[in-house]
């Protein structure tokens, strides 16, 4: 890491540390990214596809009311089978339970842990 990069990362963690409300999308996003992958490998999801993580974090932030996901996400946040299966591709349908999951679960506050 370079040492700008290391003082941005720095300004940007007295910034949330200040005003926890202020967060950039950057960060937020990275915490979400940070639960999912730990969600993923505690239920033995191992080396989860990034569409697969973004898809998971859709659905959480979703859930959180941070943005509104795509059709499939609604359909998972909804509890709805059908819309589920129909909306879904090949690797929602064989990550389905670990979606369903993640849902119910898997929270940022706690790391995904």
């Amino acid at each position: 890491m370079l040492p700008s990069q290391l003082r941005e990362l720095e300004r940007q963690a007295d910034v949330i540390e200040q005003n926890p409300e202020r967060e950039s999308w950057d960060v937020k996003r990275g915490r979400y990214v940070t639960a999912t992958k730990n969600f993923a490998d505690r239920y033995g999801y191992k080396d989860i596809s990034n569409h697969i993580t973004d898809v998971m974090v859709s659905i959480m932030m979703t859930r959180d009311k941070v943005l509104d996901g795509g059709s499939f996400v609604q359909a998972v946040c909804n509890n709805n089978l059908r819309e589920c299966i129909s909306r879904a591709d090949n690797d929602c349908i064989n990550h389905l339970r670990l979606l369903s999951l993640t849902h119910s679960f898997c929270r940022v506050e706690s790391n995904g842990l």
